[in-house]
């Protein structure tokens, strides 16, 4: 085994042993892996099962209410999860913002009905940090993750185009 070879695998290591001290995950979930089963609390104080998204195309979005993009993506997805939700598809929207309060009124005012929910420490240790936003994660009906978008070019119609072929 070379030093380089040796290295490497200390560096490994000791990512797997930060993570496990801190809590975070050694690094963010990506495309092709599996999509972690996890119970989603929402602001209406219903919860979505993990096990109740078997099955389906799920787009999980992380987003905030002062995020431009996420304001106008969010009514679009609407439209397109009343389009597609008896077909499979399911969104579920998590807010990164600190106060359900000011989430609560965005809801509202944009009158939106999809699954909508705050962040948690279980979906951040799954899916890693949010470097951006929106940052949006597709899951095939097989329950693999296939898509992966961050930040700002980041628009409904591109979710639309990446989800379309997996329903």
């Amino acid at each position: 085994m070379t030093a380089v070879h040796h290295l490497q695998t200390l560096a490994l290591v000791l990512a797997a042993c930060v993570g496990l001290l801190t809590g975070e995950p050694a690094r963010a979930l990506e495309p092709n892996q599996p999509a972690p089963e996890l119970d989603v609390k929402l602001l209406n104080g219903k919860t979505i099962k993990a096990k109740d998204l078997k099955g389906k195309v799920v787009v999980t979005m992380f987003w905030a209410t002062w995020c431009p993009t996420c304001r106008t993506s969010l009514p679009e997805l609407q439209r397109f999860y009343n389009e597609q939700h008896a077909k499979g598809l399911e969104i579920v929207a998590l807010s990164i913002d600190e106060n359900p309060k000011d989430v609560r009124e965005f809801v509202k005012a944009k009158r939106l009905n999809l699954p909508v929910g705050m962040r948690t420490d279980p979906f951040f240790d799954h899916y890693g940090r949010v470097a951006a936003t929106p940052t949006i994660f597709i899951t095939d009906r097989q329950g693999i993750v296939r898509h992966r978008l961050a930040g700002t070019p980041t628009t409904a119609e591109k979710v639309e185009q990446l989800v379309l072929p997996l329903m």
